[in-house]
């Protein structure tokens, strides 16, 4: 009986005394970025893929990028114009609406883990080089 008593004479800390509580230790850093190159120079689709997995990207980007990188030349990175995926047939890939894809392409970009080499006379991008990717810890705007 003095169990339960205890249990409700305990005094419950308030949202003050949980302010100055001490903090625990901050976690590890997740890992780097892989390198995306290869000794020889080439393009490295298994850490680019690596390094997808250990960032902090949000599911629908990331999945984007994994499908990109299918598309891409296994030595070199690049999705030239003419394999170049529309926003349409990445979005059916991976099972997404267009406005997703759109974003999960501008969110890759704005990250650093694909260039677009935009054709002048219009948006359409004339082809893709996915790259290294973001330093883990800077922040991304497309991350709510």
């Amino acid at each position: 009986m003095t169990e339960m008593t205890e249990r409700f004479t305990t005094p419950r800390p308030s949202p003050r005394d949980l302010a100055m509580r001490p903090r625990p230790a901050t976690p590890t850093a997740p890992p780097a970025p892989a390198q995306v190159t290869a000794a020889d120079g080439t393009w490295d689709r298994a850490a680019f893929e690596d390094s997808l997995r250990h960032s902090d990207l949000l599911a629908v980007p990331r999945l984007c990028g994994f499908l990109l990188a299918s598309f891409a030349d296994p030595a070199t990175g690049r999705i030239p114009a003419e394999r170049t995926p529309s926003v349409g047939a990445l979005a059916r890939s991976a099972g997404i609406d267009d406005r997703k894809a759109r974003s999960s392409l501008n969110c890759l970009e704005h990250g650093g883990w694909m260039v677009r080499d935009r054709h002048p006379d219009n948006a359409r991008p004339a082809a893709i080089t996915l790259t290294s990717g973001r330093d883990t810890k800077r922040p991304d705007p497309y991350r709510h």
